[in-house]
């Protein structure tokens, strides 16, 4: 089980939607324990029965269940290429269409590939009425974590190694840069961190008739967001 640590994000969310909480039923994807839920109870005093949780770990699931048994959290063995390996790729969410108001995501889709991030975001959609606002990280917030893995291992890849011309680069362990991401090409990956180009993101996403709307990161510790509207 991974119980991530508690990095307050409603406030992120906040900055990215001008709605009444209180009373939206939110899909919280990669919901872990419900670190959402715990900002939106403490500040709002939110009814839990409106959030769900979708995650891998079932583990984490539980323990958020056992805090808030009012709140809904569902398993989604979804793949990823580092951290679920043995995961289903591109499989459906096991919910109704337009089931929620709107659908977040924290510090998931950056450390996804970009294929998964456009079905995440396609999935998200379908089943919320208005909207997905979904974290990246870009180069604003790259220095914070190169210098948090330098701390760490005293290993990092340089700043200038990102090309500002390039939609996305995956940087892989503490020293690896690349444009395209292939897990079989490296011996061992422990994490990886996916870096986007925000006015290219906008820009192809754009291109896949998707509405979106860039919103700036709050400090140098929170990821800048996208929120993604629903035609």
């Amino acid at each position: 089980m991974t119980l991530f640590p508690r990095l307050p994000r409603l406030c992120v969310f906040k900055n990215s939607l001008d709605i009444n909480w209180c009373e939206t039923r939110i899909l919280d994807y990669g919901g872990n324990r419900g670190n959402l839920l715990e900002d939106l109870v403490e500040e709002l005093d939110y009814d839990p029965s409106l959030y769900t949780s979708v995650d891998v770990d079932a583990e984490a699931l539980q323990a958020g269940k056992e805090k808030y048994p009012q709140a809904n959290w569902i398993h989604h063995d979804a793949y990823n290429p580092v951290y679920n390996t043995c995961g289903l790729s591109k499989s459906k969410l096991p919910l109704d269409d337009n089931s929620f108001d709107i659908a977040t995501a924290y510090s998931v889709h950056s450390h996804a590939i970009l294929d998964d991030v456009l079905w995440d975001i396609q999935e998200l959609l379908r089943v919320s009425k208005h909207c997905v606002t979904t974290s990246f990280v870009d180069k604003t917030i790259l220095n914070y974590f190169i210098n948090k893995r330098q701390q760490q291992s005293g290993v990092s890849a340089s700043f200038q190694d990102f090309d500002d011309n390039k939609l996305v680069s995956y940087y892989i362990n503490n020293d690896i840069v690349v444009d395209h991401f292939d897990a079989g090409a490296h011996k061992q990956i422990d994490h990886f961190v996916t870096v986007f180009n925000p006015q290219l993101l906008v820009k192809f996403l754009s291109m896949q008739n998707l509405t979106v709307k860039m919103h700036p990161q709050l400090n140098c510790y929170f990821q800048p967001t996208l929120t993604i509207y629903k035609h």
